[in-house]
């Protein structure tokens, strides 16, 4: 009797999980981060403006920048799908040196560079995972290369 009773509530919820309809795709927010976000209103500005503050928030300079975009966007590049384009290397980079450097929440950043704080955590951890491997490749710690 109680397996009929739980077989019976399974396919009750199951029956509801296929009914339920996703409100949205994507988040208005996260539409306009190409006219709103962080990375397109000021990190770009700053590299080619102000080096000094670009200096404040990511603890490097702006050509210092390029040199570990460089290295790493080959690695942390995503492919393009039929639905959405994928976030650019140098966005990726900078989110993640803005959580290495600020220690800010992420869902911080994630609503300053209009990204979902989901995109931002895998952003983060991938983008961490290559950084070490490839400043460890490089000879970059013991040595002031850059």
């Amino acid at each position: 009797m109680r397996r009929k009773i739980l077989t019976l509530l399974l396919l009750r919820r199951r029956r509801q999980r296929l009914k339920y309809k996703k409100r949205f795709w994507i988040r208005k927010i996260y539409e306009e981060r190409q006219s709103k976000g962080e990375f397109n209103t000021l990190v770009r500005e700053l590299m080619l403006v102000d080096h000094e503050y670009f200096f404040r928030l990511f603890r490097m300079s702006p050509s210092t920048f390029e040199i570990l975009l460089s290295w790493v966007a080959p690695l942390i590049k995503k492919k393009s799908t039929y639905m959405r384009e994928p976030i650019p290397p140098d966005e990726r980079l900078t989110v993640t040196l803005r959580y290495l450097v600020t220690g800010d929440a992420q869902t911080t950043i994630a609503a300053s560079y209009r990204i979902s704080p989901t995109s931002v955590g895998r952003i983060i951890e991938d983008t961490c995972d290559v950084l070490w491997h490839t400043l460890s490749g490089h000879g970059f710690y013991g040595s002031r290369q850059m």
